[in-house]
């Protein structure tokens, strides 16, 4: 009885052991199809070549191409989330920001939390914090507000992510944002180009304060 016991122990860890297998490398394919496809975007043509991958000739067909991938976004929330070593690096395929950007145009607000925490955390590379801002922008829900204004009133930010974090909240309409931009208009390091861009984005935003909701 016992060795029939030990014998069916063994069969059922080896059927666990190998439907983990399965998961993890099911798991694993699915990451590496969404790497190729992260390959694809036409902003990083010459990337692309340089992978030895085919750019797609517009964003729009590169989104659509994706939006067929079973789990994209899940998958694109993942690698965000946990980074591979390659991916902080982008010597030899996409990196961080990719991702990011890949959330602009198939994100929803099952990425708003993990886009929020990218943004923040000032140990991520610039640009993965900028496209972060950019696809909440994209996504549209007004819970991002509250981060980006943070981000806009911090001098301790860098310029180029707290213009994007103007921009994003003039795209989500948020009144209450400000007198964040008017203290982000003093700030002397701004160029005049990113001065006159906030300065257009107040006034558009004072009169929506003025005229209220629709």
């Amino acid at each position: 009885m016992r060795r029939f016991c030990f014998s069916f122990l063994i069969l059922v860890v080896g059927c666990c052991a190998l439907a983990f297998c399965l998961v993890t490398c099911k798991a694993h394919g699915k990451k590496q199809e969404v790497v190729e496809w992260l390959k694809r975007v036409p902003q990083s043509a010459e990337d692309a070549r340089k992978w030895g991958a085919v750019p797609y000739d517009t964003d729009e067909q590169w989104a659509d191409a994706g939006r067929k991938i079973d789990g994209l976004e899940t998958t694109l929330i993942g690698l965000l989330q946990d980074p591979p070593r390659e991916m902080l690096t982008g010597n030899e395929g996409p990196r961080t920001s990719d991702l990011a950007h890949a959330l602009c145009y198939v994100g929803s607000t099952r990425s708003l939390d993990v886009l929020i925490r990218v943004m923040e955390d000032t140990k991520r590379p610039e640009p993965t914090r900028v496209f972060s801002a950019c696809a909440l922008g994209h996504i549209g829900n007004p819970l991002a507000v509250d981060s980006l204004r943070k981000i806009v009133g911090s001098r301790e930010e860098p310029l180029s992510l707290r213009i994007n974090a103007v921009s994003v909240l003039e795209m989500l309409g948020d009144p209450n944002a400000t007198p964040v931009i008017e203290e982000f208009l003093e700030d002397p390091q701004l160029r005049e180009g990113d001065r006159a861009f906030a300065g257009q984005v107040l006034e558009k935003l004072r009169k929506k304060q003025e005229t209220g909701p629709k």
